[in-house]
């Protein structure tokens, strides 16, 4: 939960109730006028601090690249025929992928808690970005992300296991948070971002399509998905201190169905102290991008300071493009020879530069929704290819909707997203087919709905519009009732009640 730094009791009160658990034109932000005490604050005692990304990627090109050039990329007809698959096969797309996860997982000269950090891990987490907003709310005084205190972040169910019902998650204790390079932490502090007054601004704006200001092209924002090795987990069976951990056993020629993790019945066994033996399934810890739990995680995962988390699977997208890059990686036993839906074609040019640990895991990747590529505007996908790009732990359980009542879906991943679409009549199919499952899905597709529908709270179902894969209009009428968020589904899961916040601050001064 987001805790200010110098509150009584009264306004936390007020920030826990407002606190949420859970795309390109120019346009000016409508920000709430908030009279702020131009003296700096103090800057806290940082443990570490953010690394940006790189000017340069191990392939030679810079970051972040130009648009022009991965425009090229997509369009390139040569790589237009995915059907064997619906996988990415163009080398120059998945080359990138493989440039940028490179980045994320390089170490940095930044350490917290005794251990060493890689750069994904310095970077700032929504709490982060609330807090500062909090301390400038209520304290009234110049705040900047650096001035914060920090620590690695508080870890919670990812949001998308929180739309429809009866998915299949049990996951072990599958935890993640939101991270946002400095650049996109920054756009959304400036911005007020989270603020629901400057969401409500735009959406009174009387544009016939409002949406906030356009992430800057250096952005990244990442879902790292974590598994903490608990004592539930252990198998003495296979060794003193093996954990039993599930992975992904591939679509085994079935991609239509939900098929989460109690279903594939595929294991391995990860070690703190032995060493890695594949023949037998058991993997050393350091096989893993991993960390220890601090006191903070610990609390809020009921899990002992000191447990491992192991990395599991990380969405990645950079705003390098107008509908942003994606990518997405899982941890695999076998990554040379990965299952879908990464590919030989993906596997081979992973790169010889990552460290250990980091070759440890398969990528999907899509820079477009289908192929060929469609414009922003007016486009098709009756005569395009499905292109796929999901993550097995993230949405190879999701199904459609699971009842009909009264011509209404109920309780399914896509069900509300759907009813949006086709309360305007669109055709959803894509060669003219209906994608209905998560191992039908494509990042872009899905993150392109990402808007605040005033008068729907951010922890209603509702609100949560995913979509298969499938083409649409950046423009589509669906979008006029509505504040698009730049692809940023975790803008809509952060909102914070700024004018209550603030409220509370100057109640808490006048009793004082």
């Amino acid at each position: 939960m987001l805790k200010s730094i110098k509150t009584n009791s009264l306004a936390i009160g007020v920030l826990l109730a407002a606190t949420v658990f859970t795309s390109c034109k120019e346009e000016v932000v409508v920000e709430e006028n908030i009279a702020v005490n131009v003296t700096e604050a103090p800057i806290s005692s940082n443990s570490f601090i953010a690394d940006p990304m790189p000017k340069k990627l191990i392939s030679g090109t810079s970051f972040p690249t130009d648009s022009l050039l991965i425009n090229k990329w997509i369009s390139n007809p040569k790589y237009d025929n995915v059907k064997a698959g619906n996988f990415e096969n163009n080398p120059d797309i998945i080359t990138h992928g493989w440039d940028i996860w490179h980045a994320l997982t390089a170490y940095t000269g930044e350490s917290y808690d005794n251990q060493k950090l890689r750069r994904f891990e310095t970077w700032y987490t929504p709490d982060d970005i609330k807090r500062a907003l909090t301390e400038q709310l209520i304290n009234e005084k110049k705040v900047t992300l650096k001035s914060i205190q920090r620590n690695r972040g508080k870890l919670k169910t990812p949001s998308q296991f929180h739309t429809g019902k009866s998915i299949t998650t049990s996951t072990g204790d599958i935890v993640s948070f939101v991270k946002y390079d400095p650049s996109a932490a920054n756009h959304i502090f400036d911005n007020k971002l989270f603020f629901e007054s400057t969401l409500n601004a735009l959406s009174e704006s009387g544009a016939n399509f409002p949406e906030i200001a356009d992430f800057p092209t250096s952005g990244v924002t990442l879902k790292p998905v974590f598994d903490p090795l608990t004592e539930a987990d252990l198998a003495p069976e296979k060794c003193a201190d093996c954990y039993k951990i599930s992975v992904w056993p591939g679509e085994q020629n079935n991609p239509e169905r939900k098929f989460g993790e109690d279903d594939w019945n595929t294991f391995v066994y990860v070690t703190l102290t032995g060493n890695t033996d594949a023949a037998k399934k058991i993997y050393s810890v350091n096989e893993f991008i991993n960390f220890k739990a601090d006191e903070a995680i610990a609390k809020s995962r009921d899990i002992k300071k000191g447990d491992f988390l192991i990395l599991r699977a990380m969405h990645v997208t950079t705003r390098e493009i107008k509908r942003w890059a994606w990518q997405t990686f899982w941890w695999s036993p076998t990554p040379k020879l990965p299952f879908e839906p990464s590919s030989n074609t993906i596997a081979d040019l992973q790169p010889d530069q990552l460290d250990s640990a980091a070759k440890h895991y398969a990528m999907a990747i899509a820079y477009s929704m289908v192929k060929p590529v469609q414009p922003y505007y007016g486009g098709s996908g009756k005569n395009a290819n499905s292109l796929y790009a999901y993550n097995p732990y993230l949405e190879a359980s999701f199904g459609p909707y699971q009842v009909i009542k009264d011509n209404v879906a109920i309780g399914g991943t896509f069900s509300t997203g759907d009813q949006y679409i086709q309360a305007y009549g669109i055709d959803q199919r894509v060669g003219g087919k209906l994608n209905q499952f998560g191992m039908q899905t494509n990042c872009m597709s899905c993150h392109g709905q990402a808007r605040y529908i005033p008068g729907i709270t951010t922890t209603d179902s509702s609100s949560h519009l995913y979509i298969t894969d499938q083409y649409f209009d950046l423009k589509a009428p669906y979008f006029k009732d509505a504040v698009k968020l730049d692809f940023t589904w975790s803008i809509q899961g952060n909102l914070m009640d700024d004018k209550a916040i603030a409220a509370s601050g100057k109640e808490s001064a006048e009793v004082k």
